[in-house]
This record gives structure tokens, C-alpha cells and sequence, in this order.
């Protein structure tokens, strides 16, 4: 009886003294010369992007940068939140020169830190990517959420140097500086957070000691995004200018934004100004029903509805060709943005101060002789920070910034 193993074998591929491989029997494998694992661009399980891009190979690519470090970015959520730390990334990159930049994040938000310019590696929080955050060594670990979750993990990662938050050897929550120690009392007592004015991120750029001025967020948003939402917004009819207006914000803080019958009255407000607008109602699943309301009430086709469910990507594209947006304190705000839309942004129950504007990219708006704004919580009042807002000057507000701003067409 023949040995089916020895009748099933192959010869394995010799590499010669160039680091080329030979072929050998029925096993074909080109000579390339060196891998340069050290690159930054190397993925080892895939082509890396000049392979992919330019065709580009190790020994001649005119992009081989030398890894030089580790750094471990440790936010897990929500895309948001990711978004908006992101304004760190370039001066991380400045202190870390040559270093490989991994973001660790919970696997629903990966679309959003895969969109991140500037992160080399994504990790998923999950078996596969905490033990690979665990296993290595860092230069530094960058932890800025003050939750106990993220902490845990950026304890457990062994690093040369930690940023922002940890855990003591009881396991408690540890500040390690004086301005994480400032971001955790704001998160503690709501009567700091009234008193501050630091927006988030000149607080994150203290905790991290970084240098310079604090940059916008930068997404990577795929062309072919850009050309399908083009087209959807050309079928809509738009004559003259888009404004966005995100109707959610979410389950936690839902006063956090407008209510239907508000929306409505600006939207009209809007139209009657500039009868050649196109206004596009953004929200996700959860908000059907509102948009849905709106544009009953407001019943006018030059009212549309963004479709639910999309991907962030094309969800940022969309908000990309607005030529305004209107907002409250959530996901569409920092994608705004990282795309350089002008933002008029309704505040109430959070804080205003901690809302980064971005040189005026982003007007703030909130009733100002109310007492109890900033208050985190979802309140019963019968006027409240929302309701007391005038659709009529939010209307001139917006007609207003309009005229000041550049069409989004001309702005790509």
C-alpha cells in the first residue's frame, strides 16, 4: 500500500540568499526580493495600499516609512465619540513620529474608526483584539474615556507610558494627570460641568500635553459615496441650496434635539425665506416615524427623506453635500465637522462649552435665561430648553448663514 502522505507531499519553496523564492515541482512563487515587515504600510494578511494602489513592491516603493513604535489608542465607542477624539490623531502622530497607530473600539463602531485618517490599525474589542493589545508592548497606551471598561483594558496593556486613564491596583478609576483629574470631576458633578468652559477637546489636548492648534476631525469618505448620494440628491429636484436637518438624537437624552411640530416650523420658516431650497430630514431607524410626522405636517415635496439604515460612510457623504446642517448634540454634528459643513447646532441639556465650534464652523444655539441647561437629563418641564427655542429666529439664523455660505458643490 503506497504512503498517502508521502504520495500527497510537496516540496516547500527554498528562499535563496536575496531572500527570493525558487520554484520548485508543481509550486509557483515569483521572486519578489525582500519583505519589509517593518514598513508601516506591511499588513502581512493583505496587499498593502501602494501594493494595492500603485502596484508598488518592497525594495522599490518610494512609500516605505520604518515603523519606529507602538501606540495603542483605546476608545470604544460610541461613533461619535470616536469621531470626535479623533481631533488628537495629528498630534499624536507629531509626537510619535514613524509610529504605528492602533485604534481599539468596540466591532460595531469599526466603520468609524476605519474611516479615521491617520490610524494604521483597527482592533475590535473582542477576544481576538484585546489579546493583541494585551500581548504587545507599547510605547505609550492612550486612554481617554473615563469609564471602567476601557480602563480595565488599558491597565492590562503593558506599555511604556499611559495617557489619560487607568486603574489602581484595587481597581479603581485612576486620573493620571491633573486635567484627566479635571475631565473626570466634570463628569462627576453637574455643577462643574455648568462652570466649565473648555470644550472637549482642548480638555483632551491638555490631558495629553499636546502642542498646536486643535484640528477638525478628518473621515475618509469614498468617492463612489460621493458620486451615489450626487445622484439622489439630483433626484430630489434641488434648485437652489441643501440644508440637512438631523430630526434624532438618540434614546439616552431625547430632548437633546427639536420635536416634530418644531421642525416643521422651520422647515416652513425655511422654505417661505428661499423657496428654491431643498430641505433633507436625516435619522436612522429609530427616527421613521418623526421624519415621517414632519413631512405630513409640513407636506411639501420640497421636504424629503433621507433613507434609513445607511452606512456611516454614505451617511457622511450625504451631510458632506449639505450646504447646511441643522443638528443637535449627536452622531450628524461631528461628522459635520470632520466634513467641513457649516452646522447650526441646537444645545440644551448638554453642555455648550464642551462643543467645540471649529473657528465658527459651528454656531451654537440655546435660550439663554434658562438655569437649569446643562443638566443631563431627560426633564418634565413644561418649558424646557427645546420648546423655548424660537423657530422663527432659528430660521433667520440659518437663512442668514446661508448667505454666507459657499455652495456645497463649489466646496469639493
Amino acid at each position: 500500500m503506497p504512503d498517502q502522505n508521502k504520495s500527497r507531499s510537496r516540496s516547500i519553496p527554498a528562499a535563496d540568499a536575496a531572500g527570493a523564492v525558487s520554484v520548485t515541482g508543481d509550486v509557483l512563487a515569483p521572486k519578489f526580493g525582500d519583505l519589509f515587515v517593518d514598513c508601516r504600510w506591511f499588513r502581512a494578511d493583505r496587499p498593502c495600499a501602494p501594493n494595492l494602489e500603485h502596484g508598488n513592491v518592497c525594495g522599490s516603493c518610494n512609500r516605505y516609512e520604518a515603523q519606529s513604535g507602538l501606540v495603542l489608542i483605546v476608545k470604544l465607542g460610541a461613533a461619535g465619540d470616536i469621531i470626535r477624539t479623533s481631533t488628537v490623531l495629528p498630534g499624536l502622530r507629531r509626537r510619535h513620529a514613524g509610529a504605528r497607530l492602533v485604534w481599539i473600539c468596540d466591532a460595531e463602531h469599526r466603520e468609524a474608526a476605519s474611516m479615521l485618517e491617520g490610524v494604521d490599525e483597527i482592533l475590535s474589542y473582542d477576544a481576538e483584539g484585546i489579546l493583541r493589545a494585551t500581548t504587545l508592548e507599547w510605547d505609550c497606551v492612550v486612554n481617554l474615556s473615563n469609564d471602567v471598561r476601557s480602563a480595565t483594558l488599558a491597565g492590562a496593556c503593558r506599555a511604556r507610558r499611559h495617557d489619560g486613564f487607568t486603574l489602581d491596583e484595587r481597581g479603581r478609576l485612576l486620573a493620571l494627570n491633573e486635567w484627566a483629574r479635571y475631565w473626570l470631576t466634570l463628569a462627576s458633578f453637574n455643577a462643574a460641568k455648568q462652570a466649565n468652559r473648555l470644550s472637549f477637546q482642548e480638555i483632551m489636548y491638555r490631558i495629553l500635553a499636546l502642542d498646536g492648534t486643535i484640528e477638525r476631525p478628518a473621515l475618509r469618505v469614498e468617492d463612489r459615496e460621493r458620486r451615489s448620494v450626487g445622484e439622489w440628491v439630483s433626484a430630489q429636484g434641488a434648485r437652489d441650496v441643501l440644508v440637512g436637518i438631523n430630526v434624532g438624537s438618540g434614546a439616552r437624552w431625547p430632548k437633546k434635539m427639536l420635536a416634530s411640530g418644531q421642525i416643521a416650523e422651520l422647515c416652513t420658516l425655511m422654505l417661505r425665506a428661499r423657496p428654491g431650497m431643498c430641505i433633507v430630514l436625516l435619522g436612522g431607524p429609530m427616527e421613521t416615524g418623526k421624519v415621517a410626522a414632519i413631512r405630513q405636517i409640513v407636506n411639501d415635496a420640497r421636504v424629503v427623506a433621507w433613507e434609513t439604515g445607511s452606512s456611516l460612510g454614505r451617511f457622511a457623504a450625504m451631510i458632506d453635500a449639505c450646504d447646511l446642517l441643522v443638528t443637535g448634540d449627536t452622531l450628524a454634528l461631528h461628522v459635520a465637522c470632520a466634513t467641513d459643513t457649516p452646522t447650526m447646532l441646537v444645545m440644551g441639556p448638554t453642555s455648550a462649552a464642551e462643543l467645540h465650534d471649529y473657528d465658527g464652523l459651528v454656531t451654537k444655539i440655546a435660550v439663554p435665561d434658562l438655569e437649569c441647561l446643562t443638566c443631563y437629563s431627560d426633564c418634565d418641564k413644561p418649558r424646557t430648553c427645546m420648546s423655548a427655542l424660537s423657530m422663527t429666529a432659528l430660521a433667520g439664523m440659518a437663512i442668514g448663514r446661508l448667505g454666507e455660505t459657499v455652495p456645497a458643490v463649489d466646496r469639493q
